[in-house]
């Protein structure tokens, strides 16, 4: 790496929230304490105090408006222009994501940097909102950076810098910190000495830090040397999820310290989804850049009985995104796509009911394997106000890798009805059947509940295009006991041509699907 070198990360300060305009106690008064409250407005100063921590509760997020349901006792209460959350443990910062949409993205990620490089932590919402202020009131990232920087002097103990530090004690601390450069990786005596004879040029150190962060990311391609671009990243990337994503601050300096510095320590070069799953939310799908609900539109704008016509072709590409964990329990991500075209036909008998099936192919392509083609059937019927899905039908193979037919159905037939308003959940027992569908024989049955919720109409991009879509939510326990309840997004067209097809599903930990290319009658 010659004449390079990277981005300084420390390990924090003990009085990072100060520093960061984020003091907790500066927010506690007139607020309102809520228990098990009925709908609210928020009080003067925007906060609403809840009494246990944040991972006892359930955010929908809309832009004029906050749902609050407690998980065991499932009361709610909707709060209209609240600014902050409060639990026993943390508070919500409902205003960073819009305020960190006022800024350049580079700029953004810049500050998200400073945190990182001096105090080897991940932003806080309140800080991190502060210092977007400071920034577009005509501070400079460089006057942040020393704001930082003289801060961190002032607790050698905790950051490793103090006044007395020479510059080459400086530059080593960076490689050290930042991108574990220690031992048979610590960077040469020659590469010190390059940034130490730009210190004494007079490249102020936070300047420095600011230019090792542009040659850090130089290198995310390199074969020997991109894992610690990827390090990098990833830190940003969690940053960016504690912050923006979920709005957090913890409430004391100790949380502070302990927690953050833990979430960052869990980082790796290929990995951030672990110390994802540090953070205390069980609600982690929940977004405040993309809202959990618009709190607009109807349901039924996204209804079209037209779409399932007997006799009309509907084809859908998808691209899959997946992560797959492997024996080190370390994220994999493979990209496939799928093409699935299908005729209507009917009406058919399925198990007694009159419906209409969906008779087609599904090619299944990625993963450096050649192409596989399966035959498909999908069993529904259009009511005067939803669609019922009675079940389908897939290959795959047994334990003697046999190829067989699976049929896939529940008992009730699911219904996703298009009456349901805005944020209204309903709920359905029922029992899951696998069936080899040649022989009838059972092969699995589960009983189960699902919850689901319509979330409103919001405007999304996939890769076939922008639309504006109803966004439902899907929730279920988990078939393994102990683990969170399986939550499951998917958007449907709300206009346009292809007005009632599905173009998205999205679980937040494992996969998402995309459309990428959409088609009635070939067009």
């Amino acid at each position: 790496m010659k004449n390079k070198s990277f981005y300084l990360i420390a390990t924090f300060l003990l009085v990072l929230l100060t520093a960061c305009g984020g003091n907790p106690e500066d927010r506690t008064s007139s607020v309102a304490v809520v228990q098990a409250p009925p709908a609210a407005a928020a009080p003067e100063d925007g906060t609403v105090i809840f009494t246990e921590p944040r991972k006892n509760y359930t955010l929908v997020h809309s832009p004029s408006s906050v749902l609050v349901t407690h998980n065991t006792t499932q009361v709610s209460s909707t709060h209209h222009g609240a600014k902050h959350l409060r639990f026993s443990d943390v508070s919500v910062n409902l205003m960073v994501a819009q305020s960190a949409k006022t800024i350049a993205s580079k700029d953004l990620n810049s500050l998200i940097d400073l945190y990182i490089a001096f105090f080897n932590r991940v932003p806080d919402a309140d800080g991190l909102n502060y210092w977007i202020d400071n920034l577009k009131a005509g501070a400079t990232l460089e006057d942040i950076g020393a704001n930082f920087y003289r801060v961190a002097k002032q607790y050698p103990e905790v950051t490793g810098y103090d006044e007395k530090m020479n510059d080459e004690a400086f530059v080593r601390l960076i490689y050290k910190n930042v991108l574990g450069r220690i031992g048979s990786t610590a960077p040469p005596d020659s590469h010190v000495a390059y940034w130490v004879n730009d210190l004494q040029k007079g490249l102020s150190k936070e300047k420095l830090v600011a230019v090792m962060s542009v040659a850090a990311r130089e290198y995310a391609n390199d074969k020997e040397w991109g894992w610690m671009t990827s390090l990098l990243n990833n830190k940003v990337a969690l940053g960016k999820y504690f912050a923006i994503e979920q709005g957090l601050t913890y409430l004391t300096y100790e949380d502070s310290i302990r927690k953050t510095v833990t979430l960052t320590a869990a980082v790796t070069p290929t990995d951030y989804l672990k110390a994802k799953k540090l953070v205390e939310v069980k609600d982690s799908e929940f977004n405040l850049q993309t809202s959990s609900s618009s709190g607009l539109g109807k349901l039924i704008d996204c209804f079209n009985p037209a779409v399932f016509a007997i006799g009309n072709t509907i084809l859908r590409e998808d691209v899959q995104t997946k992560i797959n964990i492997d024996v080190n329990n370390n994220p994999i991500k493979s990209i496939s796509t799928t093409i699935e075209e299908a005729k209507v036909t009917g009406p058919v008998n399925f198990k007694g009911n009159s419906v209409l099936a969906l008779v087609g192919t599904k090619t299944y392509r990625g993963d450096g394997l050649s192409d596989s083609v399966d035959s498909t059937t999908d069993y529904l019927s259009v009511e005067k106000d939803g669609y019922v899905s009675y079940g389908h039908t897939y290959n795959t193979h047994d334990s003697k890798n046999q190829n067989i037919t699976i049929l896939s159905y529940s008992l009730p037939a699911d219904k996703l009805s298009f009456t349901l308003g805005v944020n209204e959940t309903v709920s359905q027992s029922y029992i899951f059947y696998q069936e080899n569908f040649l022989t009838g024989a059972t092969i699995s049955q589960n009983q189960s509940t699902q919850g689901t919720t319509f979330l409103g109409i919001e405007e999304i991009t996939v890769p076939a295009g922008s639309f504006s879509a109803c966004k439902i939510k899907y929730s279920s326990p988990s078939w393994m006991v102990g683990q969170p309840d399986v939550t499951t997004y998917v958007w449907w067209i709300a206009s346009g041509p292809y007005r009632g097809l599905r173009v998205k599903i999205l679980d937040s930990e494992r996969w998402i699907i995309e459309a990428s290319r959409l088609a009635i009658n070939g067009k």
